[in-house]
């Protein structure tokens, strides 16, 4: 053989033993991991744990399976005296986007009666709102002396629940922090000798932005009155949400509040208007528990009856007062 093919032959089998062995290496190699496609990112699911403790930052809806009972008791204060309702309340949320509840309210002083029993459904709307229904029933009731009215009816609502963040510790709100539709109306009191008291349907309140009572009639001690009750509120709340630190938050909302009623047995419809001022104040001192206080005021600015001096009030600011304080958990 001469000595250029025996080099020839000696870089082929060079070349052959090099391209085995990277092959080989080639193949003790691990496969490339795949590359996973992006996924847009989902929206953050709430649970007990995770719930903020900020109220600026908590959805409008309750994540699914948190149960949060309230309990609140009501102090209310006008020219006529001052008057105590109790008041418990439940809500949970059932799915992602949806949350049902149930609230209790009855007077207690000064004389004990059947209040409100009222049910709500809530679904939100967006990021932003929620719309909310309420239904139910309520009575109204007027004692004085001996004598006593009352009006049992129908009452139903629809809301529209805002909250616009602001800032990380500021945001717009409409009703109350305390999320509830129907107030179920002060105990008005007089004097305790007489046991004056006005429960319910007489009184202009809510944080619904329509809320309606129909009473078929009332009995009154002694006799019938066959005689439909129709009152109604339209609200068009407005606040600000003040959140200092996670654990405290402070708001302050107004409004305008326009009532009317009307009664199928004579007499004048009435129509009211009113101009609220509340003030609340939240302490979150654990995770699962809040701790609220609503101071609010309202005196009516006007209405569509003749006032005469010495017979009816004239319009006038903070002729109602009405002052709650209410204890909400999440388990």
């Amino acid at each position: 053989m001469s000595r250029i093919a025996f080099a020839r032959a000696l870089g082929f089998f060079s070349l052959a033993a090099t391209t085995l062995a990277a092959g080989s290496a080639r193949a003790q190699e691990p496969p490339p991991a795949a590359v996973a496609a992006p996924v847009a990112p989902a929206q953050r699911q709430y649970t007990r744990q995770t719930y903020p403790a900020s109220l600026v930052d908590r959805p409008l809806v309750l994540p699914k399976w948190v149960f949060q009972p309230t309990v609140d008791v009501g102090i209310s204060n006008s020219k006529a005296g001052t008057g105590e309702s109790f008041g418990i309340g439940f809500d949970v949320g059932v799915a992602r986007k949806l949350q049902i509840g149930a609230m209790f309210e009855l007077p207690v002083g000064p004389a004990a009666d059947f209040g409100l029993l009222a049910f709500n459904l809530q679904t939100p709307l967006g990021r932003s709102a929620n719309l909310r229904f309420d239904v139910g029933v309520q009575r109204g009731s007027f004692h004085l002396d001996d004598d006593s009215i009352h009006t049992d009816g129908f009452v139903m609502g629809v809301g529209l629940p805002i909250k616009v963040k602001l800032h990380r510790m500021l945001a717009f709100i409409s009703g109350s922090t305390a999320a509830r539709g129907f107030a179920g109306g002060p105990v008005i009191a007089g004097d305790s000798d007489r046991k004056q008291m006005t429960y319910g349907v007489f009184a202009p309140l809510g944080n619904d932005l329509f809320s309606l009572a129909v009473l078929p009639g009332s009995h009154e001690t002694g006799a019938l009155v066959n005689e439909t009750l129709v009152t109604g509120t339209m609200f068009l709340p407005m606040g600000l949400l003040v959140q200092p630190h996670d654990r405290i938050s402070f708001a302050v909302r107004t409004g305008y509040r326009l009532t009317f009623a009307h009664a199928d047995g004579g007499g004048s419809d009435y129509i009211g208007h009113y101009v609220p001022l509340a003030f609340d104040v939240v302490v979150n001192p654990i995770r699962q528990l809040d701790i609220g206080f609503t101071a609010l005021i309202q005196g009516y600015v006007g209405d569509n009856i003749a006032h005469s001096a010495g017979t009816t009030p004239a319009p006038g600011w903070a002729d109602q007062r009405q002052f709650n304080i209410w204890i909400g958990g999440r388990i």
